[in-house]
């Protein structure tokens, strides 16, 4: 989803962007990914990017601004936008996958052990409170059928794309 404003000082740049950085993405709805295009002057503007850290690291962030700012380059250069990632998110994880395993893996296992200690510390993390006096389950389930046409058809685009 994009959306723009106008905001033509440095404070109401500051304003905007703290208003933005504060939504907390609702995860139950749309949108999770956000932009917000400020407009500072006629030739002057700032992309702020919003995304639930549930989506998105920040190697893959770094990858987006590369992506968004090579493309706007080129853009601006009259020159064709690059096209599609050379690699592919399922040759990525087999890449990581090769990467940590065997000594590599053990070596990293090793220092985290070393630096955590035996004695991991017990995190307290809030938990929903009884609804009524009854136990709260702590798994939902929900059965859904999906047509063997439409199952068919999820499946064959996955191997298209990897």
């Amino acid at each position: 989803m994009l959306a723009g404003v106008e905001a033509p000082s440095e404070a109401d740049l500051a304003r905007v962007a703290a208003g933005f950085a504060g939504q907390v993405p609702d995860r139950a709805r749309a949108p999770l990914f956000r932009a917000l295009l400020v407009r500072l002057a006629q030739r002057e503007h700032v992309l702020l990017l919003g995304v639930d850290h549930i989506l998105c690291d920040g190697t893959s962030l770094q990858l987006i601004r590369r992506e968004l700012a090579a493309g706007y380059a080129a853009a601006l250069r009259g020159e064709e936008l690059p096209g599609p990632p050379r690699i592919r998110h399922l040759d990525w994880a087999a890449w990581q996958r090769r990467l940590l395993s065997g000594e590599r893996l053990e070596h990293l296992v090793a220092a985290w052990r070393r630096r955590l200690g035996e004695r991991r510390p017990l995190l307290a993390f809030p938990l929903p409170a009884p609804a009524g006096g009854r136990d709260v389950p702590s798994v939902a389930r929900a059965r859904l059928a999906v047509a063997p046409e439409l199952t068919a058809a999820i499946r064959r685009r996955c191997r298209e794309w990897g």
